[in-house]
């Protein structure tokens, strides 16, 4: 199985909650992470009967993830787990000398999630990535955040355009108000509003494709033999623009005559 390449920073002192998110995902995109928290197992037929093609295939994607997650830490700290084959106890002796369950991280956490707004310009689906990271760590520290909670902190600092949809959802019955859902019909609102706004810029942007042409000259042009046209030359336009002197000289010539 082809896996793409991912780029993680070694597993250190100060970045365990970061690669614990990282890894998972790698963990995932190779088909192991179901190893590793112990969902699965090598599958055993009746009579304790194992078919040999689906044990290698699950050995093999053991030893990925073991791979994986002994690859990803930093040299110093390998010691912790080399000793260790499996892949769950590995995980779980990792978590153990890494992450700082204590009650000063916590508050810090819980600090965090009830301080964390949305930004101006931040799209819904950031916003509620950015609350999901910090529920994932304080589960993970043994402090779940309950769902109302969640609910409360994801419609707390919406914009005002939002209120319909918020007093809307402020009316579901409890089974109903859940972290996804209400997540799901701000996503929609989301885009329809953006969905609008796009249509309202089509119509007030001008036509780009539009020319403006200057109006004609109304300088006199000249057909010659050749068929193109030529304008005046300067001495022809002053000739023009001057009294025809020859003719006036007629005109007295023959009013003295008369």
């Amino acid at each position: 199985m082809e896996c793409m390449n991912f780029f993680i920073k070694p597993l250190d002192s100060r970045n365990y909650a970061s690669w614990c998110s990282d890894i998972k995902f790698l963990l995932l995109e190779r088909v192991c992470w179901d190893i590793v928290t112990q969902k699965e197992a090598a599958t055993v037929l009746k009579e304790r009967e194992i078919d040999e093609m689906k044990l290698k295939e699950f050995n093999l994607r053991f030893n990925r993830a073991y791979t994986t997650v002994y690859m990803n830490v930093s040299p110093q700290y390998r010691t912790f787990i080399e000793e260790i084959t499996n892949v769950a106890e590995a995980w779980k002796k990792l978590k153990s000398n890494f992450q700082l369950d204590t009650r000063a991280r916590v508050m810090a956490l819980k600090h965090e999630f009830f301080s964390t707004a949305i930004e101006p310009d931040e799209t819904i689906g950031l916003y509620a990535s950015k609350l999901s990271h910090i529920i994932q760590q304080l589960r993970e520290a043994g402090h779940p955040v309950a769902n109302f909670d969640q609910c409360f902190q994801l419609l707390r600092y919406l914009p005002t355009e939002y209120e319909n949809i918020v007093q809307t959802a402020y009316r579901w019955e409890d089974k109903d108000f859940k972290f996804p859902k209400v997540l799901e019909i701000l996503v929609q609102e989301a885009r329809l509003r953006q969905r609008t706004a796009d249509k309202v810029t089509a119509k007030s942007d001008p036509e780009r494709t539009h020319i403006s042409r200057s109006p004609k000259s109304s300088s006199k042009k000249y057909k010659f033999k050749s068929g193109h046209s030529k304008k005046p030359s300067r001495k022809k336009v002053l000739q023009d623009s001057v009294p025809n002197r020859h003719t006036s000289s007629e005109l007295r010539t023959n009013y003295l005559l008369e």
